[in-house]
């Protein structure tokens, strides 16, 4: 009988859990036929038409790019608007909004934080392998540098993918203001 009960305890959260996640679904599937049912019944004025057609040609669309800057290409209307090598995300392609501009800035930040993490491990490789060659086995110093340049290797990666993440948040705040209303152009 105790088995039992423990077990009951145990799988009740994740009982509780699937009943919430199911109850949430059901009502996230039944919001788009409502829309395109009020869509079809024409109940829609046509100002509201008119200002969802001019939103969605400013949305801010982030896209996963396989020869792009950074792996991602960013787009408005239709048309390529960044990333760019040093303007990561540009400040003319979030114009108006306050908080996409700052991450905006956190991600050129983070971008020449990587940069400057990737020069020092070409440094630090190179000098280890010079140092390696010269004293023709690896010693201590030879190893010490190019350990250092491999760990610059990982920060690099660590600040290109907060690079990432901000310029994410970049487009979401942009397309959030966007939406509301409260771009201040």
């Amino acid at each position: 009988m105790s088995f039992t009960r423990n077990r009951a305890r145990r799988f009740f959260p994740v009982l509780f859990g699937f009943v919430l996640c199911s109850l949430s679904s059901k009502h996230a599937s039944a919001q788009p036929i409502a829309t395109e049912q009020a869509s079809k019944a024409g109940a829609e004025p046509e100002s509201s038409v008119d200002r969802r057609l001019s939103v969605d040609s400013q949305f801010l669309r982030a896209e996963g790019a396989f020869w792009g800057t950074f792996g991602l290409k960013l787009s408005k209307n239709g048309q390529v608007v960044g990333p760019r090598f040093f303007a990561v995300v540009p400040d003319d392609v979030v114009a108006g909004s306050n908080e996409a501009k700052k991450h905006a800035s956190h991600a050129r930040i983070y971008h020449g934080v990587g940069l400057a993490f990737a020069s020092v491990a070409l440094g630090l490789i190179v000098g280890g392998l010079v140092v390696r060659s010269n004293d023709r086995e690896w010693t201590t110093r030879s190893m010490s540098l190019v350990i250092g340049g491999f760990e610059s290797v990982v920060l690099e990666a660590v600040c290109g993918m907060l690079r990432t993440n901000e310029m994410m948040e970049a487009v979401s705040s942009y397309n959030y203001d966007l939406v509301r209303g409260k771009l201040g152009n």
